[in-house]
């Protein structure tokens, strides 16, 4: 503790040099102590007084009882979670750092207890070298001190924005000058991850970490509004460890700033420098070949598979008036009761009306094993202590199973609670061959929009994280069963429930993703499943869908009839009146304006009818008046330039184009917008809903909070316009979907669940309001090629010449939207390929399949040379680290990665994660990796330490006596409960 102002003055001090070199911040965000340098820096404390309070803190901190402080790779949710099943650890969330890293500090021994808990529940975590519980109530005996000693300093206002540690978000003035405000710093949790998230918010940064390595910006790294692009926006200014070369590496650190577009002060720079001319020796040019050899992939004797299935799809359609398609059913004949296999495990998420537990019941009395799991508030098994649900109590006097009716209670927000799930069945081997998710049945009288977030965390959520936990254990097949009302509307008198359709997206991507996984979706009608005279009918038919593994992907139970999806094709001709569906002079608002899509429609709707528009986009413009400066002086970003250009060529067509920075998903934002357009210009005549973020990542490497990205614009942004717009007589509503919602595709998860909902909620308010979901296929607009980054140079270039065959121009695009402004139907698919071969190919893709090489051994590619990176090249020092840099080397294909180089620094995506962490799980012989482990250790240094840790801390003859605790404990408890 004693060395804490030796570390504010080396932070300060480079701090101090970098802004007299003109390195000046626009914001600061500090860590712990780095607080108290951002706030002198500011101009909070002066110099003096921070040293003064840095050194007595330090002492008062010091005078304290020991404590510890614990790492550990788990949410700020989760870790609360995990804590209330130790209720006598006593111990406090000290640090938040990241979305899936947080630090606990309390007493010594409460928290190598705690230490003890996580590692028999695999759950990474270390020790922070430290001697005092920092940021904890261990330290509140010595607040009033402090405070006491802050109420003899000045404090002013900060002059330059800053973070505060204690509430995640901008410090204000009465905060900066409490003299309370610092002692509850000392005390309260550093919300670092918040602060991260708050600076992310800006469309344009640049981070520089201020002192020694690049810890604070590996934090920043992993939270979920960092961007591809914002990967590389990160600048230290120390290496990790200390060096002759510290210097040097600062110096370096000021060109790669510089090179960022940062103008350094060079007068400053070089004030004081005596100039001496020193011979050098003279260097031989070394030539390295960057020519680019030209091959055609098309030329290749093994055509990839993907390439062989997509062409299987159709050439494209030349007549577009054979675009388009709309989604139905056709009745299926019944089926035929089949045995049921013996030895099926069947994992059964009971719902809350009781169809899990009526099949449960039936499948146990058929002599199948049967483990059924109920929602609730923390993880729990059933005849155990802690909290247990009615529907748990309920199931566990019912079903009478092989495995004596174990059944157990998880939190359906919680990862830790599936992994811990899965754990309890492999260690008393009972892993499913069969999974039944029964979640997304819910009692009819609920209201369609009443419960969307309940609706998402138990069936969208709920599959993408019962997913990434069954993809971390050695799991044998297994078919994976959804079962939810409310989606769709088969006879059309169905009342729909929008949320519950973004299942949609896991049905169709998880087996796309995960090989040893099946998938089929059995949906029924909400009025089936209270009524007597349907009830016992439903579960027969349940009965005879479940016995068949292989059954259909998607099959909608009528009464007693089953019905199939199908898509028709309809011929829409070009209208007779080109403007017929849109007013002259009409006023229309676009959400995602400023997007490639957006601009394009925006200007068709400006030259055919003289439109005025309201583009609506998060970031908006520059004012209006310096546009003809930026446009002369090419300042600023090319494509705000761009974007200013299509404006200004509409209004020339006599549009009015008025420009708007909101956020779709905020109502009071949005209902600014409305004042201001209905101000503006007395009306609104349509909406067109074209706001989205693009799905890239593959589920396993998926967070809840990149997800949630996603859906957001689409799910939460249409439930805005939805309040909204009650009352207002639109023309139309159209809502910009996309085809993924039939096909899926690997790493569109959450992009295909956000379009089902769009095309679920048109289809609810079909007849009472003029909405229509539009299912776009892939357009030609450039804005997707980020996604395909990681593929081998053979599927991404056969993507890409797909693309650019069968994607829609901008031009064909507002010829489309042209023809559907006369039609009445609530969804339309529109594809330049036959849309029914494309769901055809989409149920036989799977990445195992379609791309071989990202789950077995990396292929033989030319290796590149390590690209310049922000640390220096550091080689492997033992037999683990050289190992773990060969597997680095072949999954990337670079040569000569060093030990501290970054994962994502080095162009690693998910993608590429998931067969990295395959490779090293097979060459460590490891019986499994989570995937938190990538974000966690993202360099070979880490990881490397991250496997011997394990090792050193769960050797096998410990873990086999854990398991044999926690069987025979189980079992006293199902003893207890049977007597």
């Amino acid at each position: 503790e004693m060395a804490q102002p030796a570390v504010f003055v080396t932070e300060y001090a480079l701090a101090r040099l970098l802004i007299h070199w003109g390195v000046k911040p626009d914001a600061m965000l500090g860590y712990s102590l780095g607080e108290y340098v951002a706030a002198t820096l500011a101009g909070v404390l002066s110099l003096e007084d921070a040293l003064t309070l840095v050194a007595r803190r330090a002492q008062l901190i010091a005078s304290q009882p020991p404590g510890a402080m614990l790492s550990v790779a788990l949410s700020e949710s989760e870790i609360h979670a995990y804590l209330q099943q130790w209720p006598q650890i006593e111990v406090d969330l000290a640090v938040v750092a990241a979305p899936q890293t947080s630090v606990l500090a309390g007493p010594i021994a409460m928290i190598e207890q705690l230490r003890h808990h996580l590692l028999c529940d695999e759950i990474a975590c270390h020790q922070v070298e430290t001697t005092h519980a920092f940021h904890s109530r261990m330290l509140s005996p010595v607040k009033k001190q402090l405070t006491r000693l802050v109420r003899g300093m000045a404090l002013c206002p900060p002059a330059i924005p800053y973070i505060s540690n204690v509430t995640g978000t901008w410090i204000t003035d009465e905060q900066a000058t409490s003299h309370e405000y610092w002692a509850e710093h000392m005390c309260e949790t550093v919300r670092f991850a918040d602060g991260a998230g708050c600076l992310l918010q800006r469309s344009s940064y640049l981070f520089v970490e201020v002192g020694v390595g690049q810890t604070l910006t590996s934090f920043v790294r992993q939270h979920p509004s960092c961007s591809g692009e914002g990967m590389t926006k990160f600048i230290a200014t120390q290496p990790a460890q200390r060096s002759e070369g510290d210097y040097a590496f600062f110096l370096t650190s000021i060109g790669r700033l510089w090179l960022a577009g940062v103008e350094p002060d060079w007068k400053s720079f070089y004030a004081g420098e005596r100039r001496r001319r020193i011979p050098l020796p003279t260097y031989p040019f070394e030539r390295q070949r960057y020519w680019i050899d030209v091959r055609d992939w098309r030329a290749r004797s093994g055509r990839s598979s993907v390439s062989d299935g997509l062409a299987l799809a159709g050439e494209r359609k030349s007549d577009m008036s054979r675009w388009f398609s709309i989604p139905g059913w056709r009745q299926a004949p019944p089926l035929h009761a089949e045995a049921r296999r013996s030895d099926a495990c069947w994992l059964i998420f009971v719902d809350e009306v009781g169809i899990g537990e009526e099949l449960a019941r039936r499948f146990a009395a058929e002599g199948q094993r049967v483990v059924a799991v109920s929602p609730g508030r923390a993880f729990a098994v059933a005849g155990g202590t802690g909290d247990k649900s009615d529907a748990i109590n309920r199931v566990g006097t019912t079903i009478e199973a092989r495995m004596d009716g174990i059944h157990y209670q998880i939190d359906p927000r919680q990862m830790l609670d599936y992994r811990r799930l899965l754990q309890e069945l492999a260690r008393c081997q009972l892993l499913p061959t069969r999974i039944l998710h029964c979640w997304s049945i819910t009692a009819p009288e609920q209201s369609s929009f009443a419960s969307v977030q309940q609706d998402l965390d138990a069936g969208f959520y709920s599959l993408l994280t019962l997913a990434q936990a069954l993809g971390e254990i050695e799991l044998g097949h297994c078919v994976l069963s959804v079962l939810a009302d409310g989606i769709y509307d088969v006879l059309g008198q169905e009342q729909l429930s929008p949320a519950k359709a973004t299942i949609l997206g896991p049905c169709r991507v998880i087996p796309q993703e995960y090989e040893a996984l099946s998938c089929h979706l059995i949906e029924i009608a909400p009025s089936d499943l209270l009524a007597s005279t349907t009830r016992k009918g439903l579960i027969d038919l349940l009965a005879q869908e479940l016995a068949i593994e292989a059954g259909e992907r998607i099959v909608a139970l009528r009464g007693m009839r089953r019905w199939l999806p199908t898509f028709e094709e309809v011929q829409i001709p070009e209208p007779t009146t080109p403007q017929r569906g849109l007013r002259e002079r009409g006023v229309y608002l676009l959400t995602g304006g400023l997007g490639g899509i957006g601009l394009a429609l925006a200007e068709y709707l400006a030259s055919s009818v003289h439109a005025r528009l309201v583009l609506i986009s998060r970031e908006g413009l520059p004012p209006r008046n310096i546009w003809p400066e930026l446009l002369r002086s090419h300042a600023g970003n090319e494509r705000t330039r761009q974007q200013i250009k299509a404006i200004m060529a509409m209004e020339q067509h006599g549009a009015e184009v008025l420009v708007m920075a909101a956020d779709v998903t905020d109502e009071a934002q949005m209902r600014q917008v409305f004042e201001q357009t209905q101000a503006t210009f007395g009306t609104l005549n349509g909406v067109l809903h074209l706001a989205g973020i693009p799905g890239a990542g593959l589920i396993q490497l998926k967070t809840r909070e990149s997800a949630a990205q996603v859906l957001a614009p689409k799910v939460q942004g249409t439930l805005v316009l939805h309040r909204l717009l009650q009352g207002v007589p639109l023309d139309f509503l159209l809502l910009f979907s996309s085809i993924t919602t039939v096909t899926g595709g690997p790493g569109q998860v959450d992009y295909s669940a956000a379009n089902a909902f769009l095309d679920a909620y048109a289809r609810s308010r079909y007849g009472s309001y003029p909405v229509a979901a539009i299912d776009w296929s892939e357009w030609q607009w450039n804005a997707w090629s980020e996604a395909l980054a990681g593929y081998n140079e053979s599927t991404r270039a056969f993507f890409e010449e797909n693309r650019r065959t069968y994607g829609i121009t901008f031009q064909e695009g507002a010829s489309v939207l042209q023809r559907l402004l006369t039609q009445p139907f609530p969804q339309v698919i529109v594809s330049t390929q036959d849309v029914q071969s494309l769901v055809d190919l989409s149920h036989r893709f799977t990445i195992t399949k379609q791309l071989p090489w990202i789950r077995s051994e990396p292929p033989q590619t030319v290796a590149h040379a390590r690209p310049p990176l922000k640390n220096s090249y550091i080689a492997p020092r033992n037999d683990d680290e050289r190992k773990m840099v060969r597997i680095w080397e072949a999954v990337l294909a670079i040569d000569g990665i060093g030990i501290y180089d970054n994962f994502f620094d080095l162009g690693g995506n998910s993608l590429l994660g998931v067969n990295l962490l395959l490779q090293v799980r097979k060459a460590f012989s490891l019986e499994h990796l989570p995937a938190y482990v990538l974000y966690e250790a993202p360099c070979v240094e880490t990881m490397a330490r991250h496997l011997t840790q394990d090792k050193q801390t769960t050797a096998q003859d410990v873990l086999d006596e854990r398991s044999s605790k926690r069987q025979s404990r189980l079992k006293k408890r199902l003893r207890v409960k049977s007597a």
